[in-house]
């Protein structure tokens, strides 16, 4: 993850490995912070006989604010987000020349905010509109050929991109460990599902629906830009083969199939750089790559490939 970060920003770890520290979200009634998110995804798919990948850049951009408007017992508190709205920028493509899109969504909800970071309420205050001029779903979607909505495989490898651009990922900033923590210390966030295996116990081998688990390791302080940081990096690895699983869901062997293999992959680092003085995101720097290749019988290689990579940032105004 170190190619991420601007050596002439970003200093190295002071605190010691032995001391620990509570890390707690401290929230302040009437205080209002405003946020800029920029995200490019570099993506290409090839299907069939066709050799030759086809490249895809979409860039996300959106500012948006976080207020805090009560503070609430045992350090929760309401947290007011609003976004006006989602700027998708697609590059040139064989077809079609560069565009830029914007969705006008006006998005207005107040989260109800542990002195952990978790989410524990939401009220969704958007003004209502028709579906007509909506904007519809912000996140342009990256889905290649004719799937159905309700094709299994396409949710899965559109999680993948979505998790992959980072977009509503990280606005609230990373999720706190309930205990002190020393350098190095690690804790879990279970961001999604994805098709995988058991890999312990009885049941090992077996196809289950899995956990996505985000570990977080805290790194102490750093320097940020010539300020003070709490510094938190996260990394998401996974990688498996949702053929089992499909083949266990329909109740047949897997080489009963004419499906050989899923394969699904995912990898993430975030980097989360936090104020001291009450553990307020000053700014995030994440990368992600993945892909996905489907095999089918009698067919020489995969009949579907996609893959991405994707650097995405928060900044502090």
């Amino acid at each position: 993850m170190q190619a991420i970060i601007i050596a002439a920003l970003f200093g190295t770890a002071a605190q010691g490995a032995g001391d620990k520290v509570e890390l707690v979200r401290k929230f302040k009634s009437g205080e209002k912070t405003a946020y800029t998110f920029v995200s490019d995804l570099n993506a290409a798919s090839r299907e069939g006989y066709v050799d030759t990948f086809i490249p895809e850049n979409i860039q996300f951009t959106y500012d948006f604010t976080l207020s805090t408007e009560k503070e609430l017992p045992e350090g929760t508190a309401q947290v007011r987000f609003q976004r006006p709205k989602i700027s998708i920028k697609e590059g040139e493509t064989f077809e079609s020349p560069p565009k830029t899109t914007v969705a006008k969504l006006d998005h207005n909800l107040v989260f109800t905010l542990s002195k952990t970071n978790r989410v524990l309420g939401v009220k969704d205050e958007t003004p209502k509109k028709s579906d007509k001029g909506k904007g519809g779903g912000f996140l342009v979607s990256l889905e290649r050929g004719n799937q159905e909505q309700d094709d299994p495989i396409s949710s899965w490898i559109q999680f993948l991109y979505q998790f992959g651009a980072f977009v509503n990922f990280y606005d609230l900033g990373p999720e706190l460990p309930d205990h002190a923590v020393a350098v190095g210390d690690i804790w879990k966030q279970t961001v999604g599902y994805q098709p995988m295996q058991m890999n312990s116990g009885a049941d090992k081998g077996k196809p289950i629906m899995g956990r996505l688990d985000m570990v977080y390791t805290y790194k102490g302080t750093s320097q940020l830009a010539g300020k003070s940081a709490i510094w938190i990096q996260a990394t998401l690895h996974n990688e498996s083969d949702a053929a089992p699983f499909i083949a266990d869901q329909i109740g047949v062997k897997l080489d009963e199939m004419n499906l050989k293999s899923v394969k699904l992959q995912l990898n993430a680092a975030i980097d989360y750089y936090l104020d001291p003085a009450n553990l307020q995101v000053m700014r995030i720097e994440s990368k992600s790559d993945g892909f996905a290749s489907i095999e089918v019988k009698g067919f020489a290689g995969p009949i579907r490939e996609e893959k991405f990579k994707s650097a995405a940032s928060l900044t502090r105004k």
